[in-house]
């Protein structure tokens, strides 16, 4: 330990650059991380706060009775529409947009309900079931602090003391405990595949992470048409950890970028140039008047009816043009779940009847080597009961490597 780096390892807390008491959908929120003469140790970092969910700014809700709720399967990262990474010194990392759907990819193909009471996942705001999600979401009073009677009834929450009066408001006198929440961004900075996950100051400089929150109706689920639901935030940092500088290492991070398109008919041929080197793509559905609506939940992974063919097309890393036709539905989507779990590595993936058991579907394509798709176009050709009338967005992700 040197005199000049006197802590072997620092925890570091960052404010927002634009600190408001509040932030609200559609806020951009910035961070800068610095720490100079020292190596940050990606994978470490995290995004934390308080989230409340209203029913207007001054009206809460009301009980475990109410609907509204998050996806329970992401939680908190419902609330992020997109990541933005850069360093000072290297420029643009990654970009990743429509976050909370690839979360909701991601881990659908990774981690079954039972996962989900795991600690790590706890803290993010996420449960194993729809109905205790919504008694998560909203604050409480507790009964040493002015709230109603434990229990379970509709007024009274799991415990905790929750108790509203007739309007919705909460009981008089009580303090309110806001949720509070501790995310892991599935980011690259978070997502290191090479030995080292060391990065130095020096290397990278400021490290600036900025996130734009999600419209309450993509956010928020199971609203009636006449609701007017939001939610705020407040609080926000980021946390990471760092150690003193090192020699510099390569690092290798593994980055997602999204491209959305619409399938209207029943062969649908979809054709894009990905400006990156890819190793795999996984492929998620939604219908398309489904988008937006707050009856819905917006990252639903839907399947595709009557779906019959499914083709990737590309050229490979010689330059051999490659046709990869999947007629088995079973098929499409143990592919969907091994590019999953290639890009996000896990113990296991789940099973097709856990997946089935979520009501989640995807498909994908694991390529084996890195493919530089920025000079050709990747195909993704689909048979199916799509038509005019009845259709489907379409969320490619792909993953790619980064070196730094």
């Amino acid at each position: 330990m040197s005199s000049s780096n006197p802590y072997p390892y620092l925890l570091h807390s960052v404010e927002a650059e634009n600190v408001r008491d509040s932030y609200v959908p559609f806020d951009t929120v910035d961070f800068n991380l610095n720490f100079e003469n020292r190596a940050i140790i990606l994978g470490s970092i995290r995004l934390e706060g308080n989230v409340s969910v209203v029913q207007t700014p001054d009206v809460r809700l009301k009980g475990i009775n109410e609907r509204v709720s998050n996806d329970h399967r992401i939680g908190v990262h419902s609330y992020f529409h997109s990541f933005q990474s850069q360093m000072q010194n290297i420029g643009n990392v990654e970009n990743i947009v429509e976050y909370p759907r690839m979360v909701a990819t991601v881990d659908n193909g990774r981690l079954s309900d039972n996962d989900l009471c795991s600690a790590k996942y706890v803290c993010e705001g996420r449960s194993p079931d729809i109905k205790v999600q919504r008694s998560i979401v909203q604050d409480r009073v507790p009964v040493d602090k002015g709230g109603g009677p434990t229990g379970t009834s509709q007024f009274e929450h799991r415990g905790s003391g929750f108790q509203t009066n007739a309007d919705k408001t909460l009981t008089t006198g009580g303090d309110i405990v806001v949720p509070d929440f501790s995310i892991k961004p599935k980011i690259a900075l978070n997502n290191v595949v090479s030995p080292n996950a060391l990065l130095n100051y020096a290397t990278s400089g400021q490290i600036r992470i900025s996130t734009t929150l999600e419209r309450d109706i993509m956010a928020l689920q199971n609203m009636e048409l006449t609701d007017t639901y939001t939610y705020s935030m407040k609080n926000l940092r980021i946390t990471f950890a760092s150690v003193p500088a090192v020699t510099q290492q390569p690092v290798q991070m593994r980055s997602h970028l999204c491209l959305k398109s619409t399938i209207n008919s029943n062969l649908s041929n979809t054709s894009s140039k990905v400006p990156a080197i890819v190793d795999s793509v996984f492929i998620s559905f939604l219908k398309q008047d489904r988008e937006n609506k707050k009856q819905f939940n917006n990252t639903s992974l839907e399947k595709i009816p009557s779906l019959d063919v499914v083709r990737f097309m590309f050229n490979d890393s010689t330059s051999k043009y490659i046709s990869y036709e999947i007629k088995k539905v079973s098929e499409m989507v143990m592919e969907g779940i091994k590019a999953v779990n290639k890009a996000n590595p896990s113990q296991s993936a789940v099973t097709l009847s856990k997946l089935d058991a979520s009501k989640s579907f995807m498909i994908g394509l694991d390529m084996g080597a890195p493919i530089n798709l920025a000079n050709q176009k990747f195909n993704v050709q689909i048979e199916s009961g799509a038509t005019s009338t009845t259709q489907f967005l379409m969320f490619a992700y792909f993953s790619s490597l980064l070196s730094v």
